[in-house]
């Protein structure tokens, strides 16, 4: 069920490459360790049984890019009050 809202988001937002939900995963598990998440708590949010599968998913991340991700805020959509 998560399929639909997600293509919606990736069209939405401009992207015209073939992402699945899984990519999310992989995204989830790198910033997390890049933020010195604790990777066993990591590993048990993306239900691995092993950690070693877990720090594979990760990937280093550049310093420049996390201070980049921190500027990003999402607002949330103004709600139409036409009723």
């Amino acid at each position: 069920m998560i399929n639909y809202p997600l293509r919606a988001w990736i069209k939405e937002a401009g992207i015209n490459r073939r992402i699945k939900f899984h990519c999310f995963r992989h995204t989830y598990a790198t910033l997390q360790m890049a933020m010195s998440s604790n990777p066993y708590v990591v590993s048990q949010a993306l239900t691995h049984k092993n950690l070693e599968t877990t720090l594979r998913y990760t990937h280093d991340v550049p310093t420049a890019l996390l201070d980049t991700l921190g500027k990003i805020t999402i607002k949330p959509k103004p709600q139409n009050t036409d009723t």
